[in-house]
């Protein structure tokens, strides 16, 4: 099959959807498919005119420049190259919504009697919704919504996420389950980047390590556990928060004033962007993973974590946590600062515990959780739709 994945942005401050796109690609490439990706430079901090080179020696990425780098990913030339591209395409699969990006792939297809699938990416969930709300309704009825009924089918990542869209786009074209992976990294050469870290970090030393990894963002819930950590903190001295990813700017003034409410400063390490061995360096010196997000659609940082055989405690709004559950590899909380405290406590206090659930996520992730088998259902996907 000869796809087209189109993107409004691909640089990694953007999150989750550009990991999944690389990740799809690199093996639908390696299973003999022929790919390509259309997206914009929106997003991209500037003087970073590096971040392509990680991505163009594993497949075509094709980036046309957007207006003032912006989330919607408005481009002049974003027709054109969408057009050259498409035109001996089987498949578009077009990933987020609410961007310029959605539009052109919808009447291009159209035009060019090429089907296209979508990921909404957690778009169409409530909370997604709820911000900017009016704005979403009005250009979802208007534009966005009939353009999905355009498509040939919707690819969500889980159960849960087909129920949410599904409640807030009606008519939307049948939906595929196609769950995420967790990489397999080459850890060669982790203990000692262990110990460079400890070093670079002392703090983290004899220390409970809780790690945060992910975009510093209202809807990650840091609101709630910054609270619940500063009253862990008062019991549990020794713990230790580690905030690893980049603070989305429009956050970063009320993110420090939480941290300065609570007199966190020297009990918090914020690492910004990790990746690499680094970042699984950080995941395998943590003793307790966190995520206590407002909406989330898979997470992929919860399978990184039980990957590494760290035990996880998320948010019921994270749509995969009742996997997690099931499988005893983690444990659930609502969105309330007393209890994601005691179970932070709870948690950090059973070493035999955490081990247990470390081993249960690393079978959970092993057996159900890896870009192989997701790429194999995404393909199977791909076939039900060419064969309408």
């Amino acid at each position: 099959m000869k796809i087209v994945h189109a993107i409004p942005y691909m640089h990694p401050v953007g999150g989750g959807p550009p990991v999944v796109v690389d990740r799809f690609c690199r093996e639908l490439q390696n299973q003999g498919h022929d790919v390509s990706v259309v997206t914009t430079d929106a997003l991209v901090p500037a003087g970073d005119a590096e971040w392509v080179e990680a991505y163009q020696h594993q497949y075509p990425l094709h980036v046309v420049p957007a207006a003032r780098r912006h989330v919607f990913g408005y481009s002049s030339q974003l027709n054109s190259m969408l057009k050259h591209q498409i035109a001996n395409a089987d498949l578009v699969h077009l990933h987020n919504l609410w961007s310029y990006c959605t539009g052109q792939v919808d009447s291009l297809c159209k035009r060019l009697h090429v089907p296209f699938v979508v990921s909404p990416h957690g778009m169409l969930d409530p909370h997604s919704m709820s911000r900017k709300a009016w704005k979403k309704r009005l250009y979802g009825h208007l534009l966005e919504f009939p353009r999905l009924r355009h498509a040939a089918g919707m690819i969500y990542t889980h159960p849960q996420e087909q129920l949410l869209a599904e409640q807030t786009c009606r008519g939307l074209p049948a939906g595929h389950i196609v769950p995420l992976g967790a990489d397999d990294p080459d850890l060669t050469g982790i203990e000692d980047l262990q110990e460079r870290l400890l070093e670079q970090y002392p703090q983290w030393r004899n220390r409970k390590r809780i790690l945060f990894l992910g975009r510093i963002h209202p809807k990650k819930g840091l609101d709630l556990l910054l609270p619940a950590f500063a009253d862990l903190r008062t019991e549990m001295p020794e713990a230790h928060l580690i905030l690893a990813g980049p603070v989305s700017p429009d956050y970063r003034v009320q993110f420090e004033q939480t941290v300065r409410e609570h007199r966190l400063e020297a009990d918090i390490t914020c690492t910004g962007h990790v990746s690499g061995l680094e970042k699984w360096a950080i995941y395998s010196l943590s003793n307790l993973f966190v995520l206590p997000s407002y909406q989330e659609n898979f997470a992929i940082t919860v399978v990184e974590a039980l990957r590494m055989g760290v035990p996880v405690l998320l948010s019921d709004r994270v749509n995969i946590w009742s996997d997690i559950v099931d499988a005893e590899a983690g444990v659930c909380c609502p969105l309330d600062v007393p209890e994601i405290q005691k179970l932070l406590k709870q948690m950090l206090s059973d070493e035999k515990s955490r081990a247990k659930l470390g081993r249960n996520g690393q079978e959970l992730v092993c057996r159900r959780f890896n870009w192989k088998s997701a790429t194999n259902r995404l393909c199977q996907a791909y076939e039900i739709v060419l064969g309408q």
